[in-house]
This record gives structure tokens, C-alpha cells and sequence, in this order.
């Protein structure tokens, strides 16, 4: 079976393999091209994925600790049950993309894209969304207290059944427009604006 420290050094390519309980350190993935690969409880520290290229491929039950994947390329990929807390997403752009029941607590996805993409049952609190553009993309059943989503539009999601407690938005709060509340949520957004509810 290949291991996946041997491509650091001479590769730039991985293709249509499979890793599984990997444990890599400050590896230097920039600039790779990966795409058909399966990655299963493999643990990354402080590795560099930067302009990395990733399609048609899974993390399952990984770890990421204070990895960076600032403009990377994520295509048909999948994150699932997965940890990247505090990591560097940063300028990338995900298509077809899903994250599912990953906790990404404190992670930095300022000025990111988001097209047909999909976060499902995950943990984004106190992350940061700034600025990001998203197209046809859905968010469900997640944590997003405290996240940071200074001018990104979110008109289209629907967070009814997300929780939003302290979300950040700029001073005009035009990132609301067109987006999806539920009651209770709406009186919180409501304080927002200055309106006082009254019974």
C-alpha cells in the first residue's frame, strides 16, 4: 500500500488511492493535484494544502489541526464526521461540495465561494464567513453561533433549523436579505435592527 509521506518529496499528483489512519506533519501539500482519493481517519498537523486542486474526494473521520487550504479547489468532494477546527479555508472555492457532522469551529473561510455545496449537521461557531459568495448552496441542521458573516449575502439559505445565536453582520444588515428564519430567530434578528418587541 502507497503512504502518503512518499508523495511529499517527488509527487504532485495523487490519484485513485485510498489512506487510511495516516498521521502527517508538517507536510507540504501545496500545489497538489488530488482527485479520486479516499481518506479514512487519517490525522493532518499543521500541514499546507494551499491552491491545492481536490476532486472526487472523501475525508472521513479525519483530523485537521492548524492546517491551511487557503485557495484550494473542491470539487465532488466530501468531509464527513470530520474535525478542522481553527484551519485556513480561506479564497477557496468549493462545487458540488459537501460537509457532514465535521466540526470547523473558529475556521477562516473569508472571501470563499460556494457553488451547489451542502453543510449538513456541522459545528461553524465563531468561524468566519466573510465576504464569501454563495449559489445554490444549502445549510441545514447546523451550529453557527457567533460566526462572522460580514458582507455575505445569505439571501436563498434557509437557517430555520440552524442556530444563529450572535451571528456577526455588518451595520446595515443587508446580509439578511432574502434569507430564511424561523419565528423566534426573527425577534433575536428583530433586536438587531432596534426593534423592541412587546407582548
Amino acid at each position: 500500500m502507497q503512504k502518503l509521506e512518499n508523495f511529499l518529496n517527488n509527487e504532485r499528483e495523487i490519484k485513485g488511492l485510498s489512506f487510511g489512519m495516516e498521521q502527517i506533519s508538517y507536510g507540504d501539500f501545496s500545489r497538489f493535484d488530488i482527485m479520486h482519493t479516499a481518506f479514512e481517519g487519517c490525522r493532518f498537523e499543521s500541514c499546507t494544502f494551499e491552491s491545492c486542486s481536490f476532486i472526487s474526494v472523501e475525508f472521513k473521520n479525519c483530523l485537521f489541526v492548524a492546517c491551511n487550504f487557503e485557495n484550494g479547489f473542491f470539487k465532488d468532494c466530501k468531509f464527513i464526521a470530520s474535525k478542522g477546527d481553527g484551519c485556513g479555508f480561506n479564497s477557496a472555492l468549493f462545487k458540488n461540495t459537501c460537509f457532514s457532522d465535521c466540526s470547523l469551529r473558529y475556521a477562516n473561510f473569508n472571501r470563499s465561494s460556494w457553488e451547489n455545496s451542502f453543510v449538513h449537521s456541522c459545528c461553524l461557531g465563531e468561524s468566519m464567513l466573510s465576504e464569501c459568495r454563495m449559489s445554490k448552496t444549502s445549510f441545514e441542521h447546523n451550529e453557527l453561533n457567533g460566526v462572522d458573516f460580514f458582507k455575505t449575502s445569505l439571501k436563498g439559505l434557509d437557517l430555520s433549523d440552524s442556530s444563529i445565536n450572535g451571528i456577526i453582520l455588518s451595520d446595515t444588515l443587508s446580509e439578511l436579505k432574502g434569507v430564511k428564519v424561523n419565528a423566534l430567530q426573527a425577534v433575536e434578528l428583530a433586536r438587531l435592527m432596534g426593534l423592541e418587541i412587546v407582548d
